[in-house]
């Protein structure tokens, strides 16, 4: 049992909240996962990817949720720092 629930909040994660999980799920034409090419765009930079999904909303998600950040750092605009950190590397 604890397997379906698991499944079911992995999918809900997905969808990006309960709601739009419920709203996916409604649209779902007998609940048969078909192939969808999901077309995006990041930094100006168009791209594509085929997932497998139930309907159109559900692939949109399941692209935008794979998006990984691995760090995020503040910039630091001080020329002079700049100069005597590259003298440290």
């Amino acid at each position: 049992m604890s397997n379906i629930v698991d499944k079911i909040h992995d999918m809900i994660e997905e969808a990006g909240s309960e709601e739009a999980w419920l709203k996916s799920m409604e649209t779902t034409n007998n609940n048969a996962m078909k192939e969808y090419t999901v077309y995006f765009e990041i930094f100006g930079k168009k791209m594509k990817t085929t997932v497998r999904a139930f309907n159109e909303e559900q692939a949109k998600a399941f692209v935008k949720n794979k998006i990984v950040f691995h760090k995020v750092e503040k910039v630091i605009n001080n020329p002079i720092e700049d100069f005597l950190k590259g003298f440290a590397k």
